[in-house]
């Protein structure tokens, strides 16, 4: 049980890393290259039941949302 803390605790992070580095457009172009954003949505199946990494996925998936690159 205590790994499983430490692995949500770090997705927590490492999307809100994602949320932050999103607020800049050229780095929205680069995420979606480098699939991370399809990483994030495969997170979100994995983790369906926690509320804060959904809640952070679905922040970042809304700055990424108008970019042309993440709406193909």
């Amino acid at each position: 049980m205590k790994m499983e803390s430490h692995v949500r605790s770090v997705l927590i992070q490492a999307i809100a890393l994602l949320r932050n580095l999103a607020v800049l457009s050229g780095h929205r172009d680069e995420m979606v290259a480098t699939q991370s954003i399809r990483g994030v949505v495969e997170v979100m199946a994995l983790w369906g039941d926690d509320q804060e990494i959904l809640l952070n996925a679905s922040r970042l998936l809304s700055k990424v949302s108008m970019t042309p690159s993440c709406q193909v």
